[in-house]
């Protein structure tokens, strides 16, 4: 009876969580005409095993916006025409959201959208 009791306090604890999480991705497809998609998480893409796997949004002095992928040592590229929204970009520059971007064949963003939320946190 000991035995067990003390092998049931080594056992390591874990946090109990309750509500919904999402897991962390990274996908992105690329049709033959050029046009494509990315999505995912931040962290999704820094954990892919792909030794070349990111996504960067960067945003420049000019007001410029664009997005870069490497994905599967595959190149993944779109500037958006007009900047989005300082929400939009405010929301897929910080944190861990899931965000998707959608471009067509002359490389031009033209569609991207980005959820933050409880269900996306940094902690689990």
């Amino acid at each position: 009876m000991r035995l067990l009791l003390l092998a049931l306090l080594w056992v390591p604890s874990v946090p109990a969580r309750a509500g919904m999480v999402h897991s962390d991705g990274a996908y992105c497809a690329k049709n033959p005409d050029g046009s494509g998609w990315c999505g995912g998480t931040m962290r999704g893409f820094r954990n892919d095993p792909g030794p070349n796997t990111y996504a960067l949004f960067a945003l420049g002095h000019d007001g410029t916006f664009g997005f870069t992928a490497n994905y599967g040592n595959q190149y993944f590229r779109c500037d958006f025409a007009t900047p989005p929204a300082p929400a939009f970009q405010s929301a897929v520059a910080s944190g861990n959201g899931y965000f998707n971007v959608y471009w067509n064949a002359a490389g031009s963003c033209y569609w991207g959208f980005a959820y933050r939320g409880s269900g996306y946190g940094s902690s689990y």
